[in-house]
């Protein structure tokens, strides 16, 4: 008898989806909305009397849209009250002034070390910092009154802090603070990242000796902290004692979500291959161990309750020592629930469990609908579920194929088979990928074509080098003497695998920047995805279909549309701390950047520019030109040069000082990257535009000062009958000779040497007699600017104002704009004290 084709059935409805799905929409609509608490409540009330009146008139229709606007209303109320509502002993409520304060806390995660051995970096800045989070219960301050303070603070050790473990209670001596907000276009949000986890203030800490331990806890609650802790660090023993030192990082990354110690080239090349998702932690790790643990299970012969327990046991245990970030929670919730459902004989439905699992997530920490980890996670699945019967169905093979395929020869059952399996895994693997590309997209500024190709040939080697590697680490935790063995398969698994991963990023067109797509296109895209998941109507689900298709293809054509440039001159002066970074855009489109450099970091100045372009649609820069040989203006050259076309580096001769770190490399990297070099010197032109004049003031070849600094090179920028003074470290002599040329008075003038008070004198400042004057620096210095530039309009620091816009139009006039006036980060919305009797 032959078996026959399995028929798709219809589908039941999701009604754990749809809720999610509604709690979700209320999380969206307070977070930009920003209804008050009390608003939400009266409504949600309201709406659920009116459902009870309607169910008893038997109007369920009626009943079942109420409910459904009332799940809206409990999300806008739950995530209000976890976003803006703290109590009013919080510690957000503290001011944060420069006065250092006494915590006592109770410490709340185990201490990461954070490596500043960097190149670029100074070497008195070259010092590892140690960071945990605390609950603070209370503070006392510089006057000696103990306040009750409550809370969730990030401490920032300077320093290796040994010896104190989650539950310890401490006491901290540091500076309370709040974090930055985005000062260039672009930025990460530091203050909304810490937000939605539940932090309030930063505390930073000068040394490991401001943290003294009072007591160490003796409860249930402190001894599992201590336990999980003490696991960790016997797993990552076993990492460092077993591997070499080049597949310590990523084993620590793969097996326990430890990326302290993985190369930027390293992490690097796993973003441009796309397999990102296998070296962070994330629900596949969670499904292949549970998976595994199943099987060996099963192997033994153990009875299915055991089995199931024993999965469970292990993927609680397993989230509580590795990263638990959302998507590893939802992965835990739900492997919960399919092993409940297992447990009681029913069978699971994948999109009832997803909602289910988004729901509790969601109850517990709102903000997590905003998490790129999450978003992504939740996609992957919905597509797996709501595709597998698809692709099963097309995949089939029927009883009587199976018959006639045991007359064939092994090799073609094999490849046949492995063809099946090959063409299923592409086809859900470039769902996935188009389905999360816009997200992709939007928040890494990335597109890999890679992963198209090598994600469904990798995943499988992935899941067995992670079998491989639990394997290793159960082993080594319950009999250390067989670990050497054990380690053996992973290892040698590990090694190929990152060989892969490094091969395939390499591969011509394996990533590229990508257009950052608007918020309203992703908010249609998804919205539209979801109406056709959970359309019931098979021709309203074409037209959906449909939708999405015109929906993304007008995307596409107007990204693809020139940009049209904006009249003027534009000069950007970038917030990059203690550095600079200056773009300027010519009438005509060109680009030019004066230094590129940051202390401490010079990643920070190169992600600043390439943000700031990736906005503009500018994929190039025509000229950059390096002032001088200080790190603080150089060196992120190297991060900026191997992401964005440099057309010419423009430098004098007293910057060939390669005595000073990364400043030979810079210069090798710029040329393997097609760079023409070409000095400079006062007296030359740049040709960029042929309305605009840039002129060199300074330094001239003839005069060489001891101090680097006083060879800076100057630029003068001259367009529609205004002047712009690019004036780098300038001070002492090359200040006074640059002062020996005779010039109109300065329209924008950067203040020389960040605004340090012996580099602007008031010489310099009644020769340059200068409107604006913009300081690049990381501290707030416009007090004893203004005494020195009194003559001044107005005085820009980028320590305040962030990134600062300076305008000129064609006409003549400067307007000039601050990036922090212009935008208010959810992170900054203000917080609102509730008193309870």
């Amino acid at each position: 008898m032959v078996s026959p084709v399995p028929q798709p059935q219809n589908k039941p409805r999701e009604p754990a989806l749809t809720a999610a799905l509604l709690f979700a929409a209320g999380i969206v609509c307070d977070r930009f909305g920003r209804w008050e608490i009390s608003t939400w409540l009266v409504l949600g009330g309201f709406l659920m009397g009116a459902a009870f009146f309607a169910l008893r008139k038997s109007q369920t229709r009626t009943a079942a849209v109420l409910v459904a606007l009332a799940l809206l209303a409990a999300g806008g109320a739950r995530h209000h009250l976890f976003w803006s509502v703290r109590e009013a002993s919080s510690i957000a409520t503290f001011p944060t002034d420069l006065q250092p304060v006494r915590l006592e806390a109770i410490v709340a995660s185990p201490i990461s070390l954070r490596n500043n051995n960097r190149p670029g970096v100074p070497t008195w800045m070259r010092v590892d910092h140690s960071i945990f989070l605390a609950e603070s219960q209370s503070l006392l301050n510089h006057a000696g009154t103990k306040l009750s303070a409550t809370g969730l603070v990030r401490v920032d050790v300077a320093g290796h802090l040994l010896d104190y473990q989650p539950g310890d209670r401490v006491q901290i001596l540091g500076q309370l603070r709040s974090p930055e907000p985005p000062g260039n276009p672009g930025d990460f949000d530091y203050p909304e990242f810490l937000r939605s986890r539940g932090i309030d203030r930063i505390v930073r800490c000068d040394s490991p000796d401001t943290i003294q331990l009072i007591d160490r806890p003796t409860g249930i609650q402190a001894s599992w902290s201590r336990l999980r802790e003490a696991v960790r660090v016997e797993c990552d023993k076993l990492i460092f004692d077993h591997l070499p030192a080049q597949l310590q990082p990523v084993a620590a990354s793969l097996l326990i979500g430890d990326r302290s110690d993985l190369k930027e080239e390293t992490e690097a090349a796993f973003i441009r291959s796309g397999t990102m998702h296998i070296l962070a932690i994330s629900g596949l790790h969670i499904g292949v161990l549970a998976g595994f643990v199943m099987l060996l299970c099963r192997a033994v012969g153990l009875r299915k309750l055991t089995t199931w327990l024993l999965v469970l046991g292990l993927v609680y245990g397993y989230a509580a020592i590795a990263e638990s970030r959302p998507p590893v929670m939802r992965a835990v919730v739900l492997c919960t629930m399919v092993v409940i459902s297992q447990l009681l004989g029913r069978k699971s439905d994948g999109l009832q469990a997803l909602g289910l699992s988004a729901l509790v997530l969601l109850l517990i920490n709102p903000a997590d609908l905003f998490d790129v980890g999450a978003q992504l996670s939740f996609l992957a699945v919905a597509v797996i579920f709501t595709l597998s019967d698809w692709i099963a169905e097309r995949t089939y093979v029927s009883f009587q194929d199976r018959l006639l395929a045991g007359e064939r020869p092994l090799f073609v059952r094999i490849c046949t088979a492995g063809g099946r399996w090959l063409l299923g895994a592409y086809v859900m693997s470039t769902m996935i990928w188009l389905i999360t590309i816009p997200i992709t997209m939007r928040t890494f500024h990335l597109v890999s074509p890679a992963g198209l190709v090598v994600n469904a040939l990798l995943t499988p080697v992935s899941t067995l080098v992670l079998c491989a590697g639990y394997l290793f680490l159960g082993v080594g935790l319950l009999c250390p003497a067989l670990a050497g063995w054990a380690v053996i398969p992973f290892r040698d698994g590990l090694s190929w695998f990152l060989k892969a991963v490094e091969w395939s990023s390499r591969l011509p067109g394996a990533a590229g920047d990508s257009p950052m797509p608007s918020t309203i296109w992703m908010g249609g895209f998804y919205a539209l995805l979801i109406a056709g998941l959970l359309v019931r109507s098979s021709g309203v689900k074409r037209w959906v279909w449909r939708g999405t298709f015109l929906w993304t293809l007008g995307w596409l054509a107007l990204a693809a549309w020139p940009h049209s440039l904006e009249p003027g001159l534009t000069c950007t002066f970038l917030d990059v701390g203690h550095g600079e970074a200056i773009v300027v855009t010519c009438p005509n489109g060109r680009t030019l950047l004066y230094d590129i450099g940051s202390l401490g970091d010079g990643r920070r100045a190169a992600r600043s520019v390439q943000a700031l372009l990736r906005e503009r649609g500018i994929g190039h820069i025509d000229a950059l030109v390096l002032s001088h040989a200080d790190a603080d203006h150089y060196n992120g050259g190297i991060d900026l040069v191997a992401n964005t076309p440099i057309g010419t580096t423009l430098f004098s001769q007293h910057c060939l000082n390669f005595e000073q770190e990364g400043l030979p490399e810079l210069f090798t990297e710029l040329t393997r990257h097609g760079t023409h070099l070409k000095m400079i010197q006062a007296g030359d032109e740049l040709l960029l535009d042929p309305e605009v004049r840039i002129k060199v003031l300074h330094p001239s070849p003839q005069i060489r000062d001891r101090q680097d600094n006083s060879n800076s090179v100057v630029l003068q920028i001259d367009y529609a009958g205004k002047s712009i003074l690019l004036t780098g470290d300038l001070e002492e002599g090359g200040a006074a000779a640059l002062m020996k040329h005779r010039i109109a008075p300065i329209d924008l003038f950067l203040a020389p040497h960040h605004g340090g008070k012996s580099a602007n004198t008031p010489a310099l400042a009644k020769w340059a007699a200068p409107r604006h004057v913009f300081v690049s620096s990381g501290r707030d210095i416009t007090p004893a600017l203004a005494r020195i530039y009194p003559q001044a309009e107005a005085i820009h620091c980028t320590a305040v104002d962030g990134a600062i816009q300076a305008r000129i139009s064609p006409g003549g006039l400067i307007q000039v704009g601050t990036h922090r006036a212009g935008h208010q980060s959810a992170g900054t919305r203000p917080l609102v004290t509730q008193r309870h009797p």
